[in-house]
């Protein structure tokens, strides 16, 4: 993340694009061979010649986004306003447990990506179905990635993980809606979650991840607690040491703020459906 980078690969993806500026740029992952003073200086010139109107991190860890605010705070510069991380049902910790303090103390948003968990969380692969028309067995991917995605996402119990998908089928067929719809929508009602970006490559995909919207709008604290004892993998919250009483988690704060605040998340739910290169995302207003 070099200045001669940043400013090289912002100029030439402008002109690839034929557009003279971006809505936000994200620094993917951090670069610890290069100061951090220099990498803030190159997002914020992009910024004041007009390329971007905001930039931001993409799987940075808490404390190098927090390294990146006490940088621009000093120096003057335009600060990140968004972190790009993984989260879905199957990963969680790091967007729970992570950055979850830095994300309210600076009010920073997120784009959240990967809600199907690279389509283990769509319903095609319960019951250990292995269609041959997807990305794991139709030769798209190298199997040295395909080997990494099992392991984050299966992990080493394969009859726990199917369990859960198998679980998950039932719980959408309750809510009336598919199971992509339902783990999409697991996503964004986490008040925490500003943008869900997810990839499709057909048509239909597209349109029935759209619907997960309608199914979020229908959330409760029962389907919550339902999904929750399902998966087993709530991140443990920490201590409040006035009460010596835990924390609630982080996903029963926002189930609870959006049932005590209906009209707020009918508001978010108004969402910019974007279809680019096979991608949608979910902004909420």
């Amino acid at each position: 993340m070099s200045r001669k980078h940043i400013i090289e690969g912002a100029t030439g993806f402008l002109e690839r694009l034929q557009v003279e500026y971006v809505d936000i740029l994200f620094s993917h992952r951090y670069d610890a061979y290069t100061p951090i003073e220099e990498t803030c200086r190159a997002f914020n010139w992009l910024i004041e010649e007009g390329k971007a109107f905001y930039w931001g991190t993409s799987e940075w860890t808490a404390e190098e986004i927090v390294e990146a605010f006490e940088c621009c705070d000093r120096l003057g510069l335009a600060r990140p306003v968004a972190d790009q991380v993984e989260y879905n049902m199957l990963i969680r910790h790091k967007f729970e447990e992570k950055i979850a303090a830095v994300l309210d103390k600076f009010d920073y948003g997120t784009t959240t990506w990967s809600p199907l968990a690279g389509g283990y969380l769509t319903g095609k692969y319960n019951h250990g179905n292995r269609p041959e028309d997807t990305r794991y067995t139709a030769g798209k991917w190298d199997q040295s990635i395909i080997d990494e995605k099992n392991e984050a996402y299966i992990g080493k119990d394969k009859d726990k993980f199917y369990k859960r998908l198998n679980g998950l089928e039932e719980i959408a067929k309750e809510m009336k809606c598919t199971q992509a719809q339902l783990a999409v929508a697991w996503t964004i009602v986490n008040k925490r979650v500003s943008t869900a970006v997810m990839g499709s490559s057909k048509p239909h995909q597209v349109e029935d991840s759209v619907r997960a919207v309608e199914v979020a709008r229908r959330w409760t604290p029962e389907v919550e607690k339902k999904i929750e004892d399902l998966l087993e993998n709530t991140p443990t919250p920490g201590m409040n040491f006035r009460t010596w009483q835990p924390f609630p988690s982080e996903r029963s704060v926002a189930v609870e703020s959006l049932r005590r605040n209906v009209s707020r998340f009918e508001c978010s739910c108004r969402s910019i459906v974007l279809g680019y290169l096979g991608s949608v995302s979910y902004t909420h207003l």
